[in-house]
Parts: C-alpha cells; sequence; structure tokens
C-alpha cells in the first residue's frame, strides 16, 4: 500500500488512519453534496429513490437507507458516524 500511496505523490505517515485516507477520495461522482451518501433508485417508493448512507464498521461495509436525507443526517448522528457536507 505504500508505494501505490507513494506513487500518486500522496503523503504517507505510517500506516494512514481512515480519516488521512478519505481525505483523497474523489467526489466528483457524488451529486448529493453529503460525504458517503449516495441516490438510489427505488420502483417501490412513492419518489423513486432513496439516499443510502454507506460505512464499514468491524471490517463489513452497512449501510442506512431514508428517503428524507434529513432523517438520515438525524440516524447517522444517532449512531456517532460522520456527517459532512462536502465542499465543492
Amino acid at each position: 500500500m505504500e508505494k501505490k500511496v507513494k506513487a500518486k505523490k500522496l503523503p504517507w505517515r505510517g500506516i494512514p488512519q481512515y480519516e488521512e485516507i478519505e481525505k483523497y477520495i474523489p467526489y466528483e461522482k457524488n451529486i448529493t453534496g453529503y460525504y458517503r451518501v449516495s441516490k438510489i433508485k427505488r420502483k417501490r417508493t412513492k419518489q423513486g429513490f432513496t439516499f443510502r448512507y454507506t460505512y464499514k464498521q468491524n471490517g463489513k461495509q452497512k449501510m442506512i437507507d431514508n428517503v428524507d436525507i434529513k432523517k438520515l443526517e438525524q440516524e447517522v448522528k444517532k449512531r456517532g458516524l460522520v456527517w459532512r457536507k462536502i465542499q465543492q
């Protein structure tokens, strides 16, 4: 991993912490404007989509879904996870 990080001319300080890696994730594809939130098409919802927050816990990928982004924000904060608006 160290070679890959240095090949991209990113700083390497031993084993990078999770937050340090997340700084370099490209956000151009995220149209919601929120960190780790994606818009998923759903046929069973009235509006035709839901918002999904994706995170890793104990090496497993987990998700929180909600139709309303404000309710999703409350749920994410209630669980103590990072909720951040992407600055573009």
